[in-house]
């Protein structure tokens, strides 16, 4: 099944947090970027992502991998209609738990007392990068009577001032002016976040996995001594599961829905043996000291959630109905020749269908309605979602990787 398809399938029956998984990182990134468009918004779908770097091999996930997929999580952990698509690397990861997540969530507001320079550190040690200017989200200026804060789940900075230790006013710093806040919340930049707590925890953790791989006491210290002392050290999110309580990407999911489930079925035995193995395979000085299960799920788990999942070839979430929808690839222009698409669009349109087509810009709109014109097709700018009226084709402007047509529903989306 198509991923066009996919996307308006799922877009349509969006009524509780919804976990998808794509067969690969390709299709999930698409299968994104057509759901955002079929629902007209940015807002209720994300992107969780593995990580882009191979398990226990020293590096550490680029920044921006770990912040979307706490927004994932934090999405999922609130509890409503909400799309969040990953692949089999993703499944694979257990993240925060809904608890550990809000103890690493902070909260302020306008009037509230607090120590100004514990609030800079704190950020810091959460993963907010501190900087002169702040450009970009994950990062922190710390400057007079000021902190600038760009948290990771808004699309701007926010100026905190304080009078003192009380926070006297906070605004949004957006392109078009200065916005009041009077709450904010602010998830961490990282999901290994080195508290008081959390190396307790890790140093009973790291102490019993030793003891039963019958070594790596030295690696063991210096992690410790490390993370203590405020050092970030490639790889370090090794240690996650040690740190803080983790749970399965499904534990909030109301529905789990499969993308081509043979080829998701490969990836994640792929995906578990090869974790396994290169734990294993470490020696125990570059061996962490931390269950590998305790931050990955288990082969026979991942397999029991994606055969309860319901499957796209199916299309039957629930109680909806097979809309039947397939892909458009017989209508692909090859060396030029037009007619036998227009031929199609104008079946369609004579049969009462809804057709519309998408262009990704205005001045590729115009460049369509000409080629189209000569053909007797006339598209219609239409708003993103709505129809022209009988036998005439709609033009909608927006970013759609794969169209799709269904017969029940009558109605055929194509991208151009």
């Amino acid at each position: 099944m198509c991923t066009g398809a996919a996307a308006w399938t799922i877009a349509q029956r969006l009524d509780a947090p919804t976990l998808v998984v794509a067969p690969s990182t390709a299709v999930a990134t698409q299968l994104v970027e057509d759901i955002r468009f079929h629902l007209g918004t940015d807002q209720l779908v994300h992107r969780l992502p593995g990580d882009d770097v191979r398990p226990y091999d020293g590096l550490s996930p680029h920044p921006s991998v770990v912040r979307a997929r706490i927004d994932a999580t934090a999405r999922l952990h609130q509890g409503s209609p909400c799309v969040v698509v990953t692949d089999p690397a993703g499944l694979a990861l257990r993240l925060l738990s809904e608890a550990a997540l809000a103890d690493l969530t902070l909260n302020l507001r306008v009037g509230e007392v607090i120590d100004k320079q514990a609030l800079a550190t704190t950020l810091v040690q959460h993963g907010y990068h501190a900087v002169p200017k702040v450009l970009e989200a994950g990062t922190m200026s710390n400057r007079g009577d000021t902190i600038e804060i760009w948290p990771i789940s808004r699309p701007n900075p926010v100026r905190v001032l304080f009078f003192d230790d009380e926070i006297e006013d906070m605004r949004s710093l957006e392109p078009s002016g200065h916005s009041a806040v009077d709450a904010l919340s602010i998830p961490p930049a990282r999901e290994a976040v080195p508290t008081d707590g959390a190396l307790t925890r890790l140093s009973a953790h790291t102490r019993d996995v030793m003891a039963e791989m019958g070594g790596g006491e030295g690696t063991r210290r210096k992690v410790l001594q490390d993370l203590k002392s405020g050092l970030w050290f490639p790889a370090a999110e090794d240690y996650l599961a040690a740190m803080h309580p983790l749970e399965s990407a499904w534990t909030h999911a109301a529905k789990v829905i499969v993308l081509d489930p043979e080829a998701v079925a490969h990836r994640i035995h792929v995906t578990a043996n090869s974790v396994a193995d290169r734990w294993a395979s470490r020696s125990l000085v570059d061996r962490p000291p931390v269950d590998p299960w305790a931050r990955y799920s288990r082969l026979s788990d991942l397999q029991a959630v994606t055969a309860a999942a319901t499957t796209m070839d199916a299309l039957a979430v629930d109680d909806a109905p097979d809309f039947g929808t397939k892909d458009n690839a017989q209508l692909f222009v090859g060396k030029g020749e037009l007619a036998p698409v227009v031929g199609r669009m104008h079946g369609w349109l004579e049969d009462g269908w809804r057709v519309a087509l998408v262009v990704e810009s205005k001045t590729r709109s115009e460049r369509i309605q000409a080629l189209l014109s000569p053909h007797g097709l006339h598209p219609v700018s239409m708003e993103t979602g709505q129809f022209a009226g009988p036998e005439q084709l709609s033009l909608w402007v927006g970013r759609l990787n794969n169209g799709f047509h269904s017969e029940s529903a009558r109605l055929a989306v194509i991208s151009a």
